[in-house]
């Protein structure tokens, strides 16, 4: 038997065993209710009518019982435990010293914190907590873990702020929590995206670059490119041509033109890359990294046009 008198000096160690207990009168209840409701009746052999709530047994309690010897046995034992909890229960009650206890709600409104469950304005389908964690604590303390919810009725002497509509102060919360979360967002997005005044419209395609990733591809587009025009200048493409010379004239002149265009996306870009590397370390790319970025494309494209 747990001695709450002794209990009594840690407000939280005492209502934390007296909240177990609360939940071990509840579920040796549920047992109880279980076995008087169907197990002794199915037992017993008995035979239900219905269904739902308004289904009843032709046996009586009493008589299920005593064809239900199993049933009855567990029944009694669960009484026994039973009445040991509550004389438990009645010793706390008893040494209980008036500490401060919270209770918060959930309701579809959001729910206030209340000072016990025997308020007023609880509705019996209301769904009550219990922080014993907080027994004892100032409502400061209170407030500081459970928000400013606090029930008017069971505080009336706490400061008006916290006593807030439990919508409102949701409302809040939620508009503090998004813009939390979309400056994270811009946290973790910062190197890699680019800011308004960095982005820019191609030359090539008028595609509109947002990211360092989309930089980078520009000069290695812009690599790809040289090594392509220089194979067409090539011996090797005169030799391979299929077409008339005027032909590869042209194709040449289209490749060169985009070349130009894609070096001046690639300019932009590595300007754009270098001004943030300076900003920010790793948010951009270094003048050696750039030089990398242009070897490795290049290099692939020369495998590729077997140059």
């Amino acid at each position: 038997m747990t001695d709450f008198k002794a209990l009594a000096a840690s407000p939280v160690d005492f209502d934390t065993e007296l909240a177990r207990l609360s939940g071990e009168c509840d579920r040796l209840n549920a047992a109880i209710n279980r076995i008087e409701r169907e197990q002794a009746h199915r037992e017993a052999g008995d035979t239900r009518h219905g269904h739902g709530p308004s289904a009843w047994w032709e046996l009586s309690l009493a008589e299920a019982l005593a064809r239900a010897p199993r049933a009855n046995a567990e029944r009694e034992r669960l009484f026994s435990d039973l009445a040991a909890v509550c004389a438990g229960l009645k010793e706390a009650d008893a040494a209980y010293a008036g500490w401060p206890r919270f209770f918060p709600t959930q309701t579809s409104g959001g729910g206030h914190v209340h000072a016990s469950t025997s308020c007023h304005t609880l509705y019996a389908s209301t769904d009550i907590g219990w922080r014993p964690d907080l027994s004892g604590k100032t409502v400061d303390e209170a407030v500081a873990e459970l928000g400013p919810l606090l029930c008017q009725v069971c505080f009336p002497e706490a400061r008006a702020e916290y006593k807030r509509d439990p919508r409102e102060y949701a409302r809040e919360r939620n508009a503090g929590r998004k813009a939390a979360e979309e400056a994270a967002k811009a946290a973790r997005d910062a190197p890699r995206k680019l800011t308004g005044d960095e982005q820019f419209t191609t030359s090539y395609g008028a595609d509109r670059v947002t990211t360092v990733a989309a930089c980078k591809q520009l000069i290695r587009d812009a690599a790809e490119q040289r090594v392509e025009l220089e194979w067409y200048r090539s011996p090797a493409a005169t030799a391979n041509w299929a077409g008339t010379g005027e032909q590869l004239a042209n194709v040449t002149r289209n490749v060169a033109g985009h070349l130009a265009q894609k070096d001046d996306d690639a300019a932009r870009a590595e300007a754009v890359l270098l001004r943030r590397e300076r900003q920010h370390e790793g948010h951009g790319a270094t003048a050696g990294e750039i030089s990398q970025v242009k070897d490795r494309a290049g290099k692939r494209a020369r495998k590729a046009w077997g140059i």
